[in-house]
């Protein structure tokens, strides 16, 4: 996943999990030098790309049961910098069979 920028919109991220089941979460060097925990579990593709899980087969391998993130404070960057309410947010939202984001109310 490499998204920019932490809001689409006047979306506010209600924590469904979608993202984290329906889509790949990429490791970098950063992520694991900041989480020790990614480099027990993380997945090495043959092009050499690390990853938390693969899309339409494995979700994260730190969503926990509860739907919660395991390392939460010190997840991915890629997983800080995804936005709620985007594209990618709708379409796994979809996947889930959950409705569509809607913006917060203000």
């Amino acid at each position: 996943m490499s998204y920019l920028g932490k809001s689409h919109g006047d979306y506010e991220c209600d924590r469904c999990g979608a993202c984290c089941i329906h889509l790949a979460v990429q490791v970098f060097p950063p992520d694991e030098s900041r989480e020790g925990l990614i480099s027990l579990y993380v997945i090495e593709a043959d092009d050499g790309s690390k990853w938390l899980g693969y899309p339409e087969q494995y979700s994260c391998n730190m969503l926990q049961n509860d739907g919660s993130c395991q390392i939460y404070n010190t997840k991915p960057d890629c997983c800080s910098l995804f936005e709620a309410g985007s594209p990618l947010c709708q379409w796994a939202r979809g996947k889930a069979g959950l409705g569509a984001l809607h913006p917060k109310i203000t």
